[in-house]
């Protein structure tokens, strides 16, 4: 449910921080669809004609309120840390009353992808892309949060309620899709092996920033410590259009987890792919069955679809055979 006043309230943080939004909030509210999400997100001017990224909660929804306090106290934490193959946008102002929000360093550079499909004109630059996605989960599976940061684990059930949550499109074409899920899979899906990691939560491709400089890392809030499988089953299955490239950075990341890690990582990895195969299969049922994205041609929906048909299918049949570490 929409915070009352929350256009007013909006308006005046913008006037406040002398900021001059691409999206109004009359433009923003004006769209029904928008008043159901749950942030308000607009690149804005500053007076200096600065670009900057503005992001603040639109609804009551108390988990949607831990999940952007969160993101800001882990950006805040993240500026204190130096890593070598990634970095986050920088934070420059937020506020916790009587709404959340923040505003962050606006990357000028895009991204290659959409949350599901890989823009043609960086195919052809997809493997260095890849290679320097799979190195920054390399370092991030080697850093571990500590207590300030305020980054825990998923509860036990997450998984299993994106299982549940996901059945609701692929049971049409998997009608046994939730009960075989979970009987092959709940025990990994419910009790990770090995040391908990820094798990970015929603690895794909339209989160990663990348420039010949290096790569920025944004939209952390789903961030916690979990499984060394997770990320990258993500980043595996957001390169679905190029196999050669998902099985390079299977080889990059594999080989250089240590032992322990490697074993963690080889009994958890199909869990983790059911659940973001089941994802993007969602989507493209969606795309198929009831409103086509005009981005996407026919063909690319179907080669969608029938992917990820394939893909949950051999996961849940036991045929699924990882990339072999040449």
């Amino acid at each position: 449910m929409l915070i009352t006043n929350i256009s007013k309230i909006i308006d005046d943080i913008l006037s406040q921080n002398k900021l001059i939004p691409e999206v109004g909030t009359d433009e923003f509210f004006s769209i029904a669809k928008n008043r159901l999400k749950r942030f308000y997100v607009t690149p804005c001017r500053t007076e200096d004609e600065k670009k900057i990224f503005f992001k603040v909660l639109i609804n009551d929804n108390p988990q949607d309120r831990e999940t952007i306090t969160s993101e800001i106290k882990l950006y805040q934490y993240f500026s204190n840390q130096n890593f070598r193959s990634f970095r986050t946008p920088r934070i420059y102002a937020s506020g916790l009353e009587p709404i959340v929000w923040y505003n962050r360093e606006y990357i000028k550079y895009g991204t290659i992808a959409d949350m599901h499909f890989i823009l043609e004109k960086f195919i052809e630059k997809i493997e260095t892309y890849s290679q320097m996605a799979a190195e920054a989960l390399i370092e991030m599976s080697c850093f571990l949060p500590d207590k300030k940061s305020d980054i825990g684990p998923e509860p036990n059930s997450y998984f299993v309620n994106r299982i549940s949550e996901y059945d609701t499109y692929i049971s049409k074409y998997l009608p046994n899709f939730k009960k075989d899920s979970i009987r092959k899979y709940k025990k990994t899906l419910t009790s990770f092996s090995g040391d908990k990691i820094l798990v970015h939560g929603d690895y794909h491709l339209e989160n990663l920033f990348f420039k010949d400089s290096g790569l920025v890392i944004a939209d952390w809030e789903r961030v916690h410590t979990g499984n060394v499988a997770e990320d990258f089953s993500s980043l595996w299955v957001s390169l679905w259009q190029v196999p050669k490239n998902q099985a390079e950075i299977f080889t990059i990341f594999y080989l250089k987890l240590s032992e322990d890690k490697r074993k963690s990582f080889d009994k958890d990895i199909e869990s983790m792919l059911l659940v973001q195969a089941a994802k993007e299969f969602q989507h493209w049922i969606y795309c198929k069955d009831i409103h086509r994205n005009p981005r996407y041609s026919i063909e690319i929906v179907n080669q969608g679809f029938n992917y990820f048909f394939q893909l949950l299918t051999s996961l849940l049949d036991g045929s699924f055979k990882l990339n072999e570490v040449k």
